[in-house]
């Protein structure tokens, strides 16, 4: 009987928790805060290029803040295209390829938008890395949805 009411005791307020002992229950417990401080160091890398401190510039690569800027806008898309998967719908008849490229710095680089779902980030970093992870490096362009907004106004 006094057994029985030390185990109920020792057990009394920790029902809800998952078996096993104090020690399992505690190196759990070091895992998880070890994963979040992992998580946030990655957040850290992300914030080290100042948001304010952009130049649209389309020589530079769209999905990295901090690779070198390519001679000329054709470099960078070969690059872009190698690394990503990137490409420009209908390239053959884009009279300015230098200023779509520049609209998609600034959706991505002062927006923060995601090119291919249009979701929108609180970081250019932020925005980036949801384009590598989700495989949104690509322009959507659909008929009667996107593609008004990157085909040329006539004036």
């Amino acid at each position: 009987m006094k057994a029985e009411r030390e185990a109920a005791a020792e057990r009394s307020g920790t029902e809800h928790l998952k078996g096993g002992n104090k020690e399992d229950r505690k190196k759990e417990m070091m895992d998880v805060k070890a994963k979040k401080e992992g998580e946030e160091g990655q957040h850290a890398e992300e914030e080290e290029v100042p948001e304010g401190d952009f130049e649209i510039d389309p020589c530079d690569d769209l999905f990295d803040l901090k690779s070198p800027r390519c001679l000329t806008v054709e470099e960078n898309l070969t690059r872009m295209a190698d690394l990503y998967g990137f490409f420009l719908p209908d390239a053959e008849y884009c009279v300015d390829k230098e200023g779509l490229l520049g609209y998609c710095h600034e959706k991505v680089k002062l927006g923060h938008y995601c090119l291919f779902c249009q979701r929108i980030f609180t970081t250019a970093a932020g925005a980036i890395q949801h384009m590598r992870d989700k495989g949104h490096t690509m322009i959507k362009y659909e008929e009667g949805v996107d593609m008004d907004e990157v085909r040329q106004s006539e004036e």
